[in-house]
């Protein structure tokens, strides 16, 4: 189709093609030499559509299909290699059990969500969006699962074993269908390239609608979450606000502030974890400081406190006039929450009496309140033995002692607990509850959405592309096609979240499907971090402040509030059902 809406059929013949495919035909279409073609002209000379947009639009709906057969293959060799692990034993035991498996599972596991969330967005993106739109869905997707396919089979491969490269099982077949999908209309490189070329500006809207029919994601705004955009950019736009707030003073004044125009805590007072979801967005998008991180104790006290509980801890929390900390790092026991060693033991007067030691306590040297988690009873198992306490940060026997960070802050701190005395009242759910709260609160902190990581990472992205595109910033190809896949790779993680918040609108706390989103969220991040300090080449290391803040707190994304080892256990054991070691 031409500009003139002038519609020309050709005839085309075709011959076969050769592949490594050995489940699907390939024949390469051509016109003949001398063929004539036929000339179809739209009644009264109208236009019958753009043909830019037209071949965009079938370009969009081809690599959404090619991404969708690639999750179904990635999705097949997981199954296979999971099941494999499950029944396959050696030293006595299943392979599943082994950490090294696991570890390659969980991994690939990742990979196929982050594919299946990609894919969802592509293909509805092919319908609901203008051709130019569409196609950029579909190529972060073609880029994403091309890449992805190809990586879980080769897990699946290594994890099946020598089995896996005999011509009897189907490994083979799958690793074959990958390799031709990465291929087909170009190779993940070919569209990252042209992702680089064209510079995406932004990263669009965060927050999934629930509006769509057939039960399925619509990716737009409802009309409700539309105009809680609105607002909330019509009010940005009228207060002041101070870069991303690293001073911890006007963080916590720019809390208020918020907390004040009603922006704190909407999942608490009436709203959704969507909601929450569009102002972290929004605030980055704004380049404000972000809302304060405070969902996770809030929704710990909302879930599990006592009517007067929460009646006397929330208010003063969401409004910012009180601040918290959270007790659960030890020196002897970091991930390991079940080797806690502070005690809190239970007098006749009714008062618990701490004596312990927390560290990489954040927030600790401002906070008022401490959530604290202790052992109570000693007799139980360990998981069974722990309670969680509501301590006054000023009480006697509390001794804080700020850790200063590689890049110089003191968000950190030690707390040293002597013979502290909290009344019984303070036991925040029944006693050896602990274990229960603490698991359902580190999923809140752990969530990307809850936490607006997401949202954060994308406009330090932004910056740079937008350094790139207005010429303050040279950048070489392949230094393009870096940053292009670190848009992927946020991308991957912003539709992942969307699910995911998505499926948490009636309230409930994250399960260990969370732990999906966070190494996703260490993938995207620690990747963004190499990505400026190449491009910053040496800028980075002439200006303490250029990049090292960020690229060293990229590096402990993988450590804090569970490692990415431990992560990548949860997933294995509790998401895909490998038995434990």
């Amino acid at each position: 189709v031409d500009a003139d809406g002038v519609l020309r059929v050709h005839p085309l013949v075709g011959s076969a093609l050769a592949s490594v495919d050995r489940t699907r035909p390939m024949v390469e279409m051509r016109r003949p030499r001398g063929a004539r073609h036929l000339v179809v002209r739209p009644p009264g000379g109208e236009a019958v559509g753009s043909p830019i947009d037209d071949l965009r639009g079938i370009e969009a709906l081809a690599l959404a299909t090619l991404a969708a057969d690639a999750l179904g293959v990635a999705g097949r060799a997981l199954d296979l290699a999971v099941a494999h692990a499950r029944q396959r034993e050696q030293f006595g035991r299943p392979i599943g059990s082994f950490q090294a498996v696991q570890h390659l599972l969980a991994d690939a596991a990742v990979l196929v969500e982050g594919m299946r969330s990609c894919t969802w967005h592509a293909a509805w993106a092919a319908s609901a969006l203008e051709p130019a739109g569409a196609l950029l869905a579909a190529r972060q997707a073609k880029a994403w699962c091309g890449r992805g396919a190809r990586r879980v089979v080769e897990i699946a491969v290594q994890c099946l074993g020598g089995i896996a490269i005999t011509h009897e099982h189907p490994a083979h077949l799958l690793l074959r269908r990958a390799l031709l999908d990465d291929a087909l209309f170009g190779t993940a490189a070919t569209h990252l390239t042209e992702l680089a070329i064209r510079f995406p500006e932004g990263q669009g809207n965060l927050i999934a609608s629930s509006g769509g029919g057939g039960g399925g994601l619509d990716y737009a705004d409802s009309v409700e979450e539309a105009d809680l955009r609105r607002r909330l950019r019509g009010w940005l736009e009228t207060v002041e606000h101070d870069g991303d707030g690293d001073d911890p003073e006007v963080r916590h004044r720019w809390h208020r502030v918020l907390a004040e125009a009603g922006w704190v805590g909407l999942s608490l007072q009436g709203g959704t974890v969507v909601d929450e979801a569009i102002v972290n967005e929004e605030l980055a998008r704004a380049g404000a400081p972000p809302a304060p991180p405070i969902g996770h104790l809030a929704h710990a006290i909302r879930l599990y406190g006592r009517d007067d509980q929460r009646r006397a801890l929330l208010p003063p929390l969401l409004a910012g006039t009180e601040r918290w900390c959270q007790g659960f790092s030890e020196p002897g026991a970091g991930s390991d929450l079940a080797a806690i060693a502070t005690r809190a033991e239970l007098g006749d007067d009714g008062r618990y009496r701490v004596t312990g030691q927390k560290v990489w306590t954040s927030e600790a040297v401002w906070a008022d309140h401490c959530l604290l988690l202790a052992r109570t009873e000693p007799d139980e198992p360990a998981h069974r033995g722990l309670s969680m306490l509501v301590v006054p940060m000023r009480a006697p026997g509390v001794d804080v002692r700020p850790i200063t960070t590689a890049y110089g802050t003191h968000e950190f701190a030690e707390v040293f607990l002597d013979d502290v005395v909290v009344p019984a009242d303070d036991l925040l759910g029944r006693p050896g509850q602990g274990w229960e709260i603490a698991m359902a609160l580190l999923g809140f902190e752990r969530g990307p959405s809850d936490i607006g990581w997401t949202a954060r990472l994308g406009r330090r992205l932004a910056d740079l592309e937008a350094s790139v595109r207005d010429g303050r910033r040279e950048a070489t190809p392949v230094q393009r096609q870096a940053l292009a896949e670190a848009w992927c790779d946020l991308e991957t993680l912003r539709l992942h979240v969307l699910r995911t918040t998505h499926a948490r609108r009636d309230g409930r706390a994250p399960g260990p499907e969370g732990s999906i989103d966070k190494l996703l969220m260490i993938e995207a991040d620690q990747r963004l971090g190499h990505v400026v300090l190449d491009l910053l080449g040496a800028e980075a290391v002439l200006d303490e402040s250029a990049a090292f803040p960020g690229y060293v707190w990229s590096r402990a994304q993988s450590i804090f509030g569970g490692t990415q080892q431990v992560q990548r256990t949860i997933v294995a054991t509790r998401l895909l059902g490998l038995p434990r070691s």
